[in-house]
């Protein structure tokens, strides 16, 4: 069971992941192609806080989901937010990743249905 959300993230955790500059954001973001649709899967690293200045290694990642249709320069849904069970953080970047993507199929087949 994944945990979706579409609420922000906190100010501090976006700022705090962009000073560690740790991740490449070449290794952060996917986009997919799925029956039609562009997949956008952006990973959102997440530090332990250890009030060190030493960079340290994130201890989780969230996917950020958006769904854009084919040609459309907007995104039909808001960003969301996928956790793995009980919000707990993915381990992986690549756990992140195709649980993103796991969750965008499963959105647009429901709602692709619901027509």
């Amino acid at each position: 069971m994944l945990f979706v959300s579409s609420s922000d993230t906190s100010a501090e955790q976006h700022l705090h992941s962009k000073a560690q500059g740790i991740c490449s954001p070449h290794d952060m973001q996917r986009t997919y192609r799925y029956k039609g649709f562009e997949v956008s899967v952006d990973l959102e690293p997440v530090w332990e806080s250890t009030g060190s200045a030493v960079p340290s290694l994130p201890i989780g990642f969230v996917a950020n989901v958006s769904i854009a249709g084919k040609g459309m320069p907007n995104s039909l849904t808001l960003p969301i937010r996928v956790t793995n069970d009980n919000k707990k953080l993915f381990g992986t970047e690549a756990a992140a990743l195709m649980a993103g993507f796991s969750a965008a199929q499963r959105l647009i087949d429901q709602t692709c249905l619901s027509d």
